[in-house]
């Protein structure tokens, strides 16, 4: 596992800096499409345990796509969660924006450790209902109207 999960952190230190050299013409569309398929790269894992798949490369293709593709949804957020704050409030909004990877995180685990440990479902589902999740979120911030 430490192995994928440094596989993971490259990828994505690889990606924000692409993202960071290059122009970002239109960030909600951007933004949507990365966290789609960075969400169905994830949703991919599950999948892959319970085809009960061997091949560890097949694994860590899933998870450098789940890191590639998220990676540009960080900067561009920043853009989309300005629309809710005023120019006085910079401060609050850069610590919410540092704050959101993180959240998710902590958010994820705990909806994973719901459905496994107190709704006694199979881990598989465990992983699927965050990866759900994600992606009604991914859609709802979608809806944002940034002008």
């Amino acid at each position: 596992m430490g192995i994928a999960n440094g596989v993971l952190y490259i990828v994505i230190g690889l990606s924000c800096l692409w993202v960071t050299l290059s122009p970002v013409k239109n960030p909600q569309y951007r933004y949507f499409y990365a966290m789609m398929i960075a969400n169905l790269c994830y949703l991919l894992i599950p999948l892959l345990v319970y085809l009960n798949v061997k091949i560890p490369l097949i694994y860590y293709i899933s998870l450098a796509g789940f890191g590639w593709f998220q990676g540009p949804s960080w900067p561009i957020l920043l853009a989309l969660i300005n629309v809710f704050f005023k120019s006085k409030k910079d401060g609050c909004l850069v610590g919410l924006w540092s704050a959101n990877k993180d959240s998710g995180n902590i958010l994820g685990f705990l909806v994973c450790t719901i459905v496994i440990i107190y709704m006694k479902l199979p881990f598989q589902i465990g992983l699927i209902v965050p990866g759900v999740l994600s992606v009604i979120l991914t859609i709802l911030v979608f809806k944002i109207d940034i002008g």
